[in-house]
Order: structure tokens, then C-alpha cells, then sequence
């Protein structure tokens, strides 16, 4: 039993039609993928950036823990130095007074 030439002609109208709906398919599947595969590298792009700055903060932590222990010492000796220096201020302002009375009773002494 074949088919008449019409019901032939449908059937391959038909069937073509598919064949270009699974094409058309097919392209827009290949689209996705490529899409697919660009986010990928994308993502893994994106993983190694977020290891690398990892890293670089975790340096950038290191580095300030370091500075605050210099910037701590700094301040230590900072205090020592306005402890010695108001000794040695005192020192010196005694030693002024010294030479001004010493002066003044020379010259009292003189006149």
C-alpha cells in the first residue's frame, strides 16, 4: 500500500519541516554551550582572582599585625625619651637659675 502522491508530498513537506525545527534546534543547543563554556572559564577565572586576593590580604594582615608591634615599640620609646627628657630639662633649668644667681652675685659683688 504506498502512498498516494499528494499524502507524499505532505509527508515530506513534513518532514523537512522537522528537519529544519532540529536544526534550528541544534544551533540554538551549540549557542548555549558555547555560552555554557565561556561562563565556565569565567567562573574559574573569577575562583583564581579570589584565591590571589586571598593571598594578598592575608599579606596585607601580616604586614599590619608587624607595623602595629613597630608602631607599639615606637610608642614605648617615645615615652621613655619625654621621661628622660623631662629629667634632662630640669636639669638644665636648674643649671640656668644656677648661672643667674651666680652672675647676679658677681655683679653685685663688683659694683
Amino acid at each position: 500500500m504506498g502512498a498516494s502522491a499528494p499524502q507524499a508530498q505532505a509527508l515530506v513537506g513534513e518532514t523537512r519541516a522537522i528537519w529544519e525545527d532540529l536544526s534550528r534546534r541544534t544551533e540554538a543547543v551549540d549557542r548555549v554551550e558555547a555560552t555554557v563554556h565561556e561562563i565556565a572559564q569565567l567562573g574559574q577565572a573569577l575562583g583564581e582572582a579570589v584565591v590571589t586576593q586571598a593571598a594578598q590580604i592575608e599579606q596585607v594582615y601580616r604586614d599590619a599585625l608587624v607595623a602595629t608591634r613597630f608602631v607599639g615599640m615606637g610608642n614605648e620609646q617615645v615615652r621613655k625619651t619625654i621621661g628622660a627628657t623631662r629629667g634632662g630639662t630640669w636639669n638644665l633649668f636648674a643649671f640656668l637659675m644656677c648661672c643667674t644667681a651666680a652672675v647676679l652675685f658677681f655683679d653685685w659683688f663688683h659694683s
